[in-house]
């Protein structure tokens, strides 16, 4: 989210610079160059695109998609979808900045310039973004880690104290029988004793 508002501040910045070349450039001495009107005109269109929601931005670019396929059309779809989280997006508006600087023809001159510059910064971003991406997995394989980990332990606790639970009760049934027993032994020694002679048969 931080490195997509950074892309956004960037386009702003650049195509404010753009505009402020376009006004130095309107000075009755030096004339207003195709590439200056088209500064200027991406420069308005990006302006509009910031005072729209997210929803009526989608609709835009799916207007824009299906509108006839020249370069301004191109330059201003990529303006729409790098406003977009979307890697996918973001890819796709890099090739349509791409496929403007490799048109030759006078229709797309004007845009090369402007072009040349998002397609640098979209790589830099798309390249910060992988980075990003892979951080987030390296991070989210550590927290797994740590979570199975935890996980083992709390269960060799519970595992613990049930063994520890069937020792005390081992050692409650031990007592138990070893009360009995003394009681079995205190009983047999209050029997009388029987003579010796009975028992081993002798006559007297």
């Amino acid at each position: 989210m931080l490195q997509n508002k950074s892309l956004h501040i960037f386009l702003a910045a650049l195509l404010c610079l753009a505009g402020c070349a376009t006004k130095r450039a309107t000075d009755p001495v030096v004339p207003t160059t195709l590439t200056d009107m088209a500064n200027r005109e991406l420069l308005a269109y990006h302006q509009q695109l910031q005072e729209m929601p997210g929803a009526e931005q989608a609709r835009e670019a799916k207007r824009l998609s299906n509108a006839p396929t020249n370069p301004a059309n191109a330059m201003k779809l990529s303006l729409v979808l790098a406003r977009s989280r979307s890697t996918t997006d973001q890819a796709q508006a890099q090739l349509l900045l791409e496929a403007v600087l490799r048109n030759p023809g006078n229709d797309a001159q004007p845009y090369h310039a402007m072009a040349q510059l998002l397609v640098s910064q979209l790589s830099y971003h798309r390249a910060e973004l992988r980075k990003l991406e892979e951080q987030l997995a390296e991070q989210k394989k550590l927290e797994d880690t740590v979570e199975r980990q935890s996980q083992q332990l709390r269960d060799s606790v519970k595992k613990s104290e049930q063994q520890n639970e069937r020792l005390e009760l081992l050692r409650t049934q031990l007592k138990t029988l070893t009360v009995k027993l003394e009681g079995l032994k205190a009983i047999e020694r209050s029997l009388p004793n029987r003579p010796t002679s009975a028992v081993n048969g002798a006559q007297p």
